[in-house]
């Protein structure tokens, strides 16, 4: 007759990993939650020419909070799309701006954008971070017809 062995694993151990497989099992069985994205309404070109990378928010009321749109880094250029949730209530969009690091943010004035026009966010920095002097302006798109070769 062999010896009695102790089990490998202690019985609690067991018993929490069959539960914890049983959880895994029934979350991985779950129907998928299909959200569709809302279109855009309008692009944003953000130039950062500064030496620090500062985040981009939209302003959708005066009072409410900041949706979050982009980091923009240092000496790059983004091109957001911007959601008609993400626009004021009239259609104006309206952006904060705020260098990493720094406690003060600059928030625009509210400008006009639609599918034809494009929302450019011209960002300049001090040498300290301050925003202040950014400048947020809308230019006509241009549609561009090229004539086919004969």
């Amino acid at each position: 007759m062999l010896p009695r062995t102790r089990p490998i694993l202690p019985r609690c151990t067991r018993l929490l990993s069959t539960v914890g497989l049983v959880a895994l099992a029934a979350t991985a069985c779950r129907p998928l939650v299909r959200t569709t994205v809302d279109p855009s309404t309008a692009s944003l070109v953000v130039r950062n020419p500064s030496l620090f990378d500062i985040n981009v928010y939209a302003l959708p009321t005066d009072n409410g909070a900041p949706q979050w749109l982009a980091t923009v880094p240092a000496s790059g250029t983004r091109t957001l799309a911007v959601n008609k949730r993400q626009l004021q209530r009239d259609g104006g969009l309206v952006i904060r701006a705020q260098a990493l690091g720094n406690t003060h943010a600059w928030t625009s004035g509210k400008i006009e954008v639609d599918d034809l026009t494009v929302a450019v966010l011209d960002l300049a920095a001090s040498w300290v971070g301050d925003v202040s002097t950014s400048q947020l302006y809308s230019v006509t798109r241009q549609v561009i017809l090229v004539a086919p070769d004969k």
